[in-house]
């Protein structure tokens, strides 16, 4: 038996060793999906997890309805309604507020007349503000402390009367003052839209205190929607494909303003991000889907609970039960479902629940219902079922899969796999593999070509013969298999995978070989290949989070050997998430007497960087300020290229700091108008700490470095990419006088090559050294690069540079005319280049090793941000 522990310290071994972060897996969108619907269909918040619903209050706000005359809507037929709700504030002391759901989001309706409201509507006027903040937690602002709000706002306090009673508060707006006002103690600040009196901020002060030193508030209310109207309807107003039939102070409803077709296997945006996904079947077969596309964590969350009567519905095999809810791959999006495939089975059934606690999991009974016999269990009970698929390329047949905790899983090869491949499971070790490829996609192949997999893995086609071709199997580029594989015929690679002896884990389909020309082709039209690196083990008796494994040769029965409580207004966990092995699941109950519950599992969305603005004078004298404004979570660089009039690259510098939150932020730099030059190149990465280099000490020995200059451009440091330390001045110097530094030359974003730098001089000092020399007028060009964790965004603008800062110097004349003469290592003149140099010190040009290196600069000056993102 393998404890939970255990269990637990495989699956971080398992992330150590692919390389997965301790945080959560992001993705560009998160998808939540309805029920299935064969005709007539509806949907509610309580079921449709993407619709609002306020678990605390049980209030939803949204409703679908589609009525489908066999593959059509016609006009009119999809209706989606929505209606104002009310809600108390956080801070109960102020009563109610109205809200209402549209299209997936929380917006504000009105207020009615409460303590600190009037009545007044924004829904009446077409108008729906996002709701920002709705808070009873408590805050301290101070006089060195402002408290930060959303949409640009900010509240300052200006001080505190004696006696404390008194707080003299500013409201600030991208730091400009919009309001000011004298709030007692207890009592509450309200600052309304200057237009339409819709209250936008209101904040309750608990008490205030005047300091020798500082004056201080606390704050236990506070309430803020959005400034603009995020959404604005009128009749007959147009949203994607329906249009506004209705609206009025308590409600919106929309109508399909044309037929919707409902073609199988379609993908249909409705509005927003509501969409219909229609399944590829015989009769008619559809769901809606909800998207989200923005920056942030999304709950996938499940149809809601309500405690009272049990129901009869089958579990474990269509087998009739007497529980009190079940959640399934059909209802509930956090698990996994190929409709494509109708692949998909994991079902979570609960009972027992009635008092707050689920009790341990306790064995089915038959019980008479009705005159029926049922079954009756308590406790909570999750099971799946192996299945089988079919491969890609389909004369391989299939092989089984098992959908567990949210992902696709593969059990193993059956006896309806293909005999080329062979049957093979790693279900009955207790383990299960994920799938890397399964493709049919043709491509040719000719000698020389190399085919790239997954885990390393790489194929390289040594030859081409009549009728056969000569392979080598490279893993992290080192030879593991040679083999010879005839037309129309399977070349599979078996190897040891933990204790499963001979795993076929890759499979690659040759077709037709045949001749073009002067060159023998070969057609790969089918790859297989699964993980020898990731693997869940499934050990029967051992636990994940409260579940305890057991298996059979279906699937896989998990239970919970120990009670759990339900409190009030707690999330409870079933079991956790392991990033890119498992999918948390998590029950939130609502808070309030009565027993209301969800399962929830949390999505990470983080869309690609975009780059909404770029700004530079169109005419400008040093100094240039320049500035930018993105879109990007996760922001893991963001660097500014400077290039000549001639698209010769002059200077890279880091932006590490900006002003903003989330994923939107605002830049600000300044370009000197130098070009940072070291005797006869320009080292347009001078700028960046470190700079990247190859250090050459003798013939036989070069090192990857990082140079640290000081102010003046002088050579500060030379530390090893391991940590070794070349040179500190003053301290150590482990290498002689004639020893070369090469830099890299860049050439319109592009590393292109190098420059070699002999090194003259002691532990003291060493030379040459950066000189900044001014640059000549002319048309330039600014590029930015901003790369966040899902990929990069570039942008790029132009601007003349009228004057320099002096007269241009004759250096920088040298420097065009030799250092960029040609840039690219392959060419005679730069080759030339490094024989010449080689000559004056012995040694040879950079092999494979700097090859690597120049790669591993250009992830490092393009993509790196050393020390993260700092706000200011």
């Amino acid at each position: 038996m393998v404890s939970s522990r255990h269990i637990g310290l495989v699956l971080s071994i398992m992330l150590i060793t692919v390389g997965v972060s301790a945080g959560q897996i992001p993705s560009e969108i998160a998808e939540i999906r309805g029920h299935i619907a064969t005709a007539d269909g509806e949907w509610s918040a309580e079921d449709f997890g993407w619709f609002v619903y306020d678990l605390k209050e049980g209030m939803g706000s949204e409703s679908l309805s589609i009525t489908p005359s066999g593959r059509t809507i016609e006009e009119g037929r999809l209706v989606y309604f929505c209606k104002a709700v009310a809600k108390r504030f956080e801070y109960e002391g102020w009563g109610e507020y109205l809200w209402i759901g549209f299209l997936g989001k929380r917006y504000l309706a009105g207020y009615p007349d409460g303590p600190v409201t009037e009545e007044i509507s924004s829904l009446e006027k077409g108008e729906l503000r996002e709701v920002l903040i709705d808070s009873d937690d408590r805050y301290t602002i101070s006089s060195e402390k402002p408290l930060v709000l959303g949409d640009g706002y900010s509240v300052a306090l200006s001080g505190v009367s004696d006696d404390g009673k008194k707080a003299f508060l500013e409201l600030l707006r991208g730091g400009a003052a919009v309001d000011r006002a004298v709030v007692e103690e207890g009592s509450t600040y309200v600052w309304k839209h200057p237009e339409n009196d819709i209250p936008l901020i209101m904040l309750h002060v608990r008490s205030g205190m005047h300091g020798r030193d500082e004056d201080r508030v606390d704050i236990d209310g506070l309430f803020q929607v959005s400034t603009s109207s995020s959404v604005i309807l009128s009749d007959s107003t147009r949203v994607g494909l329906l249009k506004v039939n209705d609206i009025s102070g308590d409600r919106i409803e929309l109508r399909n303003h044309d037929d919707i077709a409902l073609s199988p296997d379609s993908f249909i945006h409705i509005a927003g991000g509501l969409a219909l996904r229609v399944m590829d079947r015989p009769s008619l077969m559809y769901y809606p889907v909800g998207i989200y596309t923005e920056y942030g964590r999304y709950m996938i969350r499940g149809p809601v609970f309500h405690g009272g009567d049990l129901q009869v519905q089958k579990i474990i095999e269509d087998i009739p039960a007497y529980v009190s809810t079940v959640w399934d791959y059909r209802n509930y999006a956090g698990f996994y479902f190929d409709d494509e495939d109708m692949i998909g089975s994991e079902t979570f059934v609960l009972n027992g629940s009635s008092r707050r606690v689920i009790p341990r999991f306790g064995p089915i009974v038959p019980v008479e219902m009705n005159g029926s016999r049922v079954g009756s269990m308590q406790g909570m009970l999750y099971y799946t079922y192996i299945q089988p698929k079919r491969f890609e390329r389909e004369p391989w047949g299939e092989y089984y899969v098992l959908s567990l905790f949210g992902e696709l899983w593969f059990a193993g090869y059956g006896r309806n796999t293909s005999s080329e491949i062979g049957e093979k499971s790693m279900f009955e070790y207790e383990r299960l593999g994920r799938v890397l490829i399964d493709t049919d996609a043709q491509d040719i192949a000719t000698s020389g070509n190399i085919y790239f997999f997954r885990d390393g893995y790489s194929l390289l086609i040594r030859d081409v013969g009549k009728d056969r071709i000569f392979v080598s199997l490279l893993k992290n580029n080192r030879i593991v298999d040679n083999s010879t594989i005839s037309s129309n015929s399977t070349y599979v690679y078996k190897k040891d995978v933990f204790d499963i002896k001979d795993l076929p884990v890759l499979a690659v389909h040759v077709g037709e070989i045949f001749r073009d020309g002067e060159r023998q082709i070969a057609v790969i039209d089918g790859v297989f290949q699964i993980s020898d690196q990731i693997y869940l083990p499934i050990e029967g008796g051992s636990k994940i989070g409260d579940m305890v494994i057991f298996t059979t040769p279906k699937g896989v029965y998990m239970v919970n050997d120990e009670s759990k409580s339900l409190g009030k207004g707690s999330s409870v966990e079933i079991w956790p998430e392991y990033p890119g092995v498992t999918r948390g699941l998590y029950l939130a109950v609502a808070d309030n007497d009565t027993l209301r519950y969800f399962p929830y599992t949390v999505a990470y969305v983080v869309p690609m960087p975009r780059i909404l603005q770029l700004g530079v004078p169109p005419d400008a004298a040093p100094p240039v300020a320049f500035n930018a404004t993105v879109k990007a979570g996760e922001m893991r660089g963001v660097l500014a290229e400077l290039m000549d009039p001639l698209g010769r690259t002059i200077s890279l510098k880091e932006i590490s700091t900006g002003m903003g939150s989330g994923d939107t932020w605002r830049f600000e730099w300044r370009w000197n108008g130098t070009v940072p030059v070291m005797n006869d190149m320009v080292v347009p990465d001078a700028d960046i700490t470190p700079t990247n280099a190859i250090l050459y000490t003798n013939e036989s020995y070069s090192a990857n470095v990082g140079v640290f200059f000081d102010q003046a451009g002088r050579i500060e440091r030379i530390i090893g990419a391991d940590g070794k330390v070349y040179y500190s001045r003053g301290e150590s110097m482990s290498f002689a006088s004639g020893s070369r530094l090469a830099f890299f030359l860049w050439n319109n974003s592009t590393v292109s090559g190098q420059r070699n730098q002999t090194l003259v001089g002691d532990i003291n000092a060493l030379e040459p050294h950066i000189e900044r020399v001014p640059a000549a007028p002319g048309r330039y060009t600014l590029q930015l690069r901003v790369q966040n964790i899902m990929g990069e965004a570039v942008a790029r603008t132009t601007f003349n540079l009228t004057s320099p800062l002096y007269s241009t110097l004759p250096r920088l004349s040298h420097v065009n005319n030799s250092s960029y003469a040609n840039n690219s290592r392959n060419t005679p003149d730069l080759q030339a280049e490094q024989k010449s140099d080689a000559k004056r010190s012995k040694t040879a040009s950079p092999g494979a090793g700097a090859a690597a290196f120049i790669l591993a600069v250009i992830s490092s000056a393009l993509i790196k941000m050393r020390g993260g993102l700092r706000r200011t």
